[in-house]
């Protein structure tokens, strides 16, 4: 999965090389991949320059070339596979004990706000593509989040993107503000649906759509399910104030380096109807091989801070991961480091 920001923004833009994208490249020169065709020869007697007409002759005025209209893009629907989240009770916390919950009622609409920051750096020989940065500004989607059905299996839910932005991130960003402001709008029209248990964890695969895309369009989504926020998982139990809990899965980085995350959540107050979480997660993951290049050395850290109302499908939260992983190919090492962000701010639902 790559990000082409060069196509997107133009000679500007270096083009993203962090993550998978630069070490598939890799991996397919290292293993001989397609070469360009040698120059063909011109056969004897054939003249290296066109004929010049004579002075009686004149030169035929050139016709131009007829500009054919851009056939529209094919729609784009793509999907977030759920995660096996498993989550242990650590302590149930103090005070009166209730169950939390995401239990939206059907026919709620809430106002949602989500923003996703990216940078990345690559270390490698200059071989293999050499050292690179990719950072942008932070980019905005923001929306209705509409429950279509609720009962105690989960709440279906349609997200849909009716505006966009782009905010600075100083110290960040190879492309410019307004440049990523006209890539981000071409996710207008996005849905995000699918269907989220009381736990926070997925019920089946998310798919992305966009009815109409433009150019661009598919960078925007290929970012969206890269850095895409989960809510954070909740245990069965009845807890309070105090209550910790841990919650284990498996994740794929940049969706092909299986990865392991252990997230330890505890409730820093309730009140009213109103829970403040926070958590602190660890990545780590065993080397692998893939596509003919050993990753190794896999490993990051996180933090994730939510305040969740009851009743309302979204939380307000914050989730930060860094981390970084080497990849081996034929003796060469590329190491890859990244910092993915994201925030959702849900206003109060309806």
């Amino acid at each position: 999965m790559s990000l082409n920001l060069r196509a997107a923004f133009g000679a500007a833009a270096r083009p993203t090389s962090v993550g998978l994208a630069p070490l598939l490249c890799v991996v397919a020169f290292a293993c001989g991949g397609t070469s360009k065709p040698a120059p063909t020869a011109l056969p004897p007697d054939q003249p290296t320059e066109p004929a010049q007409p004579t002075a009686s002759t004149p030169a035929p005025e050139p016709t131009p070339p007829k500009e054919e209209p851009e056939p529209p893009l094919a729609p784009i629907s793509e999907t977030l596979e759920p995660q096996d989240v498993k989550v242990k009770l650590v302590s149930a916390g103090k005070g009166t004990k209730t169950k939390l919950a995401y239990a939206p009622k059907a026919g709620v609409k809430q106002p949602v706000e989500l923003a996703i920051d990216f940078y990345g750096k690559q270390s490698a020989p200059p071989e293999m593509g050499g050292d690179e940065e990719s950072g942008m500004p932070t980019l905005v989607l923001a929306g209705d989040a509409d429950v279509k059905a609720a009962d105690k299996t989960g709440s279906d839910y349609v997200f849909t993107v009716t505006s966009t932005d782009a905010r600075a991130f100083p110290g960040r960003e190879q492309v410019p503000l307004d440049k990523v402001k006209q890539l981000v709008a071409t996710a207008q029209g996005l849905t995000i649906t699918g269907k989220v248990a009381p736990t926070g964890t997925a019920v089946g695969a998310s798919t992305l759509a966009l009815e109409k895309p433009v150019r661009g369009s598919d960078d925007v989504v290929q970012l969206i399910q890269i850095a895409s926020p989960r809510w954070p998982a909740l245990p069965t139990e009845a807890i309070g104030t105090g209550a910790k809990w841990k919650a284990t899965s498996s994740t794929k980085i940049m969706g092909k380096v299986v990865a392991t995350t252990v997230t330890d959540y505890e409730v820093v107050s309730k009140k009213g109807t109103t829970w403040t979480i926070k958590g602190t997660t660890k990545l780590t993951g065993a080397e692998q091989e893939i596509d003919g290049a050993k990753f190794g050395a896999i490993k990051g850290t996180g933090t994730t801070e939510a305040t969740i109302v009851e009743g309302a499908l979204f939380p307000t939260f914050k989730t930060t991961l860094d981390a970084s992983l080497e990849a081996k190919v034929q003796d060469k090492v590329i190491k890859f480091a990244m910092q993915i962000g994201s925030a959702v701010t849900a206003s109060e639902a309806k």
